[in-house]
């Protein structure tokens, strides 16, 4: 652990390269290629780009002040949830053994053009098995890894607040319908200024589900008629039901500096390290 930490540390202070631009300026024709294929009707592309090929809403006000301020805008970020599904249809559907399942995670990783948060979750997927030590300090090594091969994410807010909200997920108590996590997510995203409305639990309960496990699939399956037909209805329902709850018009700011995130990253690992410590401490005495 400490060989793993000394080189990711020498990678963040004396790396001059950034190995995830270089492999981004390499693979950025299958992100276009990605792009260019979207097979839905025009109304809802954007929403299909974001999906699946990483693309922002930021052409599309609309959806992305409703999505953020629903808090399911996470959603159509690609990250771990995203990986998540995928490693689920690859390893229980298609039966692929581990190296294909990973190979995929990786070509999706660059069709999707290398984004933080899902090259850290990317990352953190790929090395579970392989790094033997408590799930926290699991999470500090993929991110610092993450750092050390991407020294210019150290300013990237997105790359801080994907590895926040992994320390958040430890820190939730588990409950079958995650609703310790979304209230613990709701509660640290509104310390940290981003103006959820209150339906935002409610959403991240119970619709949030269905987006991750059900229209993201259908939106990888849209290639087929009947995939597209039920993409667009799901996004059909998802808009009428934004549109009830009036979310289009709620400005959704963080508020928090980027130097303040750093901060509550790296206290939040030092919680759950001197946590562990004295759990471990109580059971050996």
């Amino acid at each position: 652990m400490l060989i793993i930490m000394t080189f990711c540390l020498l990678g963040i202070f004396l790396n001059p390269f950034n190995v995830f631009d270089w492999a981004s300026q390499h693979t950025f024709f299958l992100h276009q290629m990605c792009l260019a294929s979207s097979p839905v009707a025009y109304d809802y592309k954007d929403i299909w780009q974001a999906l699946v090929c990483g693309q922002g809403l930021h052409a599309n006000p609309t959806w992305s002040h409703s999505l953020k301020a629903s808090g399911l805008i996470h959603i159509f970020v690609v990250s771990g949830s995203h990986f998540l599904v995928i490693g689920w249809l690859l390893g229980k559907v298609f039966f692929l053994p581990e190296w294909a399942k990973y190979s995929l995670f990786w070509a999706f990783n660059a069709m999707t053009g290398f984004s933080a948060p899902g090259t850290r979750a990317c990352l953190a997927l790929c090395l579970q098995n392989r790094i033997k030590t408590l799930p926290h300090q699991k999470t500090w090594v993929v991110g610092m890894l993450s750092l050390a091969l991407q020294p210019a994410w150290i300013f990237s807010y997105s790359f801080w607040l994907s590895w926040l909200a992994s320390f958040l997920l430890i820190m939730a108590p588990q409950d079958r319908f995650r609703i310790s996590q979304n209230l613990l997510f709701f509660t640290s995203w509104s310390l940290l200024g981003s103006h959820l409305s209150l339906w935002s639990l409610i959403l991240n309960i119970t619709v949030a589900p269905i987006i991750g496990w059900v229209l993201f699939p259908l939106a990888v399956l849209s290639f087929l008629k009947p995939a597209a037909w039920a993409f667009e209805f799901l996004l059909d329902q998802l808009e009428l039901l934004l549109n009830v709850l009036d979310l289009t018009n709620k400005k959704v700011p963080f508020s928090l500096s980027l130097g303040g995130l750093t901060f509550l990253v790296l206290f939040t690992h030092f919680c759950l390290q001197c946590f562990k410590l004295e759990a471990k401490g109580k059971k050996i005495f």
